[in-house]
């Protein structure tokens, strides 16, 4: 069952808050491939993810099992110069000690080719 599109857009609209004072990205070998191989800069993937919309919701959110606490997973997919990029990304939140309060950090797990096709259940253009 999805999620509903108020909770997508909830999400998307926080994580690109967090995105644009710091976006980490997993340092995961299919991620610096795909980079590598298409010519992307890290520049143009955060603009990619700074223009996902609630169409290019895939799933979500799942827990992360990985994670140490309670930690949500959600699906993008996206099609960038006849591309179809599959996006994972997560938005954690952390004290800020110095600052005396909890900011959220946002994470992109994956963004690489597509190896699958994707289902969109609020449709993609």
């Amino acid at each position: 069952m999805p999620s509903p599109k108020g909770r997508v857009r909830e999400f998307l609209s926080d994580f690109k808050t967090a995105a644009q004072r710091r976006l980490s990205v997993i340092p995961r070998e299919i991620n610096r491939d795909f980079l590598t191989k298409h010519g992307f800069t890290p520049r143009e993937r955060l603009e990619v993810i700074l223009g996902l919309r609630v169409e290019d919701y895939i799933k979500g959110p799942e827990e992360d099992d990985r994670a140490r606490g309670p930690k949500d997973i959600w699906f993008f997919g996206v099609e960038y110069e006849e591309i179809p990029i599959y996006i994972k990304l997560q938005l954690v939140e952390e004290t800020d000690a110095a600052a005396g309060k909890t900011l959220k950090h946002a994470k992109c797990i994956s963004f690489h080719e597509a190896k699958w096709p994707m289902i969109y259940p609020y449709g993609s253009d």
